[in-house]
């Protein structure tokens, strides 16, 4: 063969000795597999004319504890964190990765970083920002008032209470971009959430199982409040294992059903700002032994504070690392987002919380009746075209205006459209979204990808260490 023909039978070789001998560690940390990403959330996010270039960044840290970030520019993800190396395959591990990356796209597009900012600042201040928490009764009123004057008595009581508000905020946020990903991202980017969803949830505790570590001085109470309220939070179910509903950790996060759904279903950040307030007050009692609990074990490392607060709440199962930043999220209308993805659980949750379950936003229906408004009212305009409320006559007829000249006659029929089927609906409670299929393929062609940059990077240096050889011996 001539030298200057190329042995294609040894290329493809190469080729498949690379492909073979490439580990998750140099897969997952590629930037081929960061440019997959990206490329995904370029072509998944132009229906919001979201201008801003997402950036992907790999890391394999097997010994940090970190999952994954934003910084509202770039996400970064630890793909050797042990979330990732417990599972076996390398599709399992994939699905991970990719929920990480899922998630943070989550934040990146929904999470509103400059109105967290000013909360921060306004808390720092001794203020509530929007608004101060629902308070319904006057032992609430005794808490708030209590709350105050414990921040007030020692800056280190105050920096406490910032860092724990912060992460009860970051719970309810996560419920909330999970949400909207999951019903805005029904593909690859949905599925993967959602596996990654499963494993969390299977490995969150019971609450036996967080009592028997408090019992065993490795919890603090509030910080089981927590867990509990961040598995109701994000997926709309509480694992209580042998306790009874009565149990005073349960009943705590019963208490706050209400907030929290107001909250995740609301596009507006203000009102996961004002349920955080709420949550500040109603687990006060908590609230106040945890902060110090954190300063006595401060003080006896001599680690900082917010360092202890850091790695206590970041090991909580299905958490999540507070994400930093200075955007807005993509412009949308306010008012309620789409219903929730979770809503089967949560109502399930409700009634057993002796609630009335979770009513679905946006549905515009009754779900006794069908009709818009059980009483006979409907929304309709006046000849100014305000809004105004227009209550019917008993015969279910909306009044009529003036300038309307009466209704339209009644006309006899020969026949009734009855259309297709028998016109009922039925609800499948154990639907399953439509799974993405095509993950082995993509792993495929990445791993592809990255075995011709290899081989190819490798026939480069032969070639430039035959020419150099070639150039001594004309010397």
């Amino acid at each position: 063969m001539g030298r200057g023909r190329v042995d294609h039978t040894a290329v493809k070789r190469l080729l498949n000795e690379k492909k073979q001998t490439l580990r998750d560690s140099q897969l997952f940390s590629s930037r081929i597999m960061a440019g997959y990403f990206e490329d995904i959330a370029t072509a998944q996010t132009r229906r919001y004319n979201y201008n801003r270039r997402i950036r992907v960044k790999l890391v394999w840290k097997p010994k940090s504890e970190e999952l994954a970030v934003t910084d509202n520019s770039v996400i970064a993800i630890n793909s050797g964190n042990k979330m990732v190396t417990s599972k076996k395959g390398r599709l399992e591990r994939f699905w991970i990765i990719f929920g990480f990356f899922a998630h943070e796209l989550g934040h990146l597009l929904y999470s509103d970083f400059l109105v967290l900012q000013t909360y921060m600042n306004s808390l720092e201040k001794g203020k509530w920002y929007p608004l101060g928490p629902n308070l319904t009764d006057t032992a609430d009123k005794i808490r708030e008032r209590e709350l105050w004057e414990y921040v007030n008595e020692d800056p280190k009581n105050l920096k406490a209470l910032m860092i724990v508000a912060k992460n009860l905020n970051n719970i309810i946020e996560d419920g909330y971009i999970e949400n909207r990903i999951l019903n805005n991202f029904p593909g690859s980017i949905g599925t993967a959430l959602e596996e990654m969803r499963d494993s969390f949830f299977e490995d969150i505790p019971t609450v036996s199982e967080l009592i028997d570590e408090e019992n065993a001085g490795e919890r603090h109470i509030f910080e089981s409040i927590m867990q509990v309220m961040l598995s109701y939070a994000k997926f709309g179910e509480i694992k209580y294992g042998s306790e009874p509903l009565t149990d005073e950790r349960i009943q705590t996060v019963f208490a706050l059903l209400d907030d929290i759904d107001n909250a995740l279903l609301n596009k507006s950040a203000k009102e996961r700002l004002i349920a955080t307030n709420t949550i500040l007050v109603r687990c006060w009692d908590y609230i106040k032994e945890f902060c110090e609990y954190v300063k006595n074990r401060s003080d006896a490392t001599g680690s900082e504070l917010e360092d202890v607060i850091s790695q206590i709440l970041g090991n909580q199962v299905g958490s999540s690392t507070v994400g930093k930043g200075r955007g807005t999220p993509v412009p949308e209308a306010s008012g309620t987002s789409e219903k929730s993805y979770t809503f089967i659980k949560r109502r399930k949750t409700q009634e057993e919380a002796g609630k009335n379950g979770e009513e679905e936003e946006g549905s515009g229906e009754n779900t006794e009746t069908g009709d818009e408004n059980s009483d006979g009212e409907s929304e309709g305009e006046n000849e100014s075209g305000d809004n105004v409320m227009m209550k019917g006559d008993g015969s279910g007829k909306q009044q009529t205006s003036a300038s309307e000249g009466g209704r339209i006659d009644y006309h006899e029929t020969d026949e009734i459209d009855s259309g297709s089927g028998d016109g009922s609906v039925e609800r499948d409670d154990d639907y399953k979204r439509e799974m993405y299929d095509k993950a082995a393929e993509d792993i495929e062609r990445l791993l592809d990808q990255m075995a011709e940059r290899a081989a190819c990077k490798e026939l480069e240096q032969n070639r430039t260490k035959q020419l150099n050889e070639a150039a001594q011996n004309i010397s």
